[in-house]
């Protein structure tokens, strides 16, 4: 019964995880977040600003990582 449990829990553990890596990537790929953050209409300047303050310009690895 408890090998059954730790297979269970391990199994949605795995899925969970598979669930965020694959929406964190889908929400990367649906756009600029830094634009999307920004609003329209700003400048190059503060776009920029937007992504060095939420850590938009590392790599997505550390982005997910750091991920609040």
């Amino acid at each position: 019964m408890l090998q059954y449990c730790l297979k269970r829990l391990a199994t949605a553990f795995l899925v969970a995880l598979f669930v965020s890596i694959l929406s964190f990537l889908l929400i990367r790929m649906s756009g600029d977040v830094a634009i999307a953050l920004a609003g329209e209409g700003v400048r190059l300047e503060d776009i920029e600003a937007v992504r060095t303050s939420h850590g938009l310009d590392r790599p997505l690895i550390v982005q997910y990582l750091n991920a609040e």
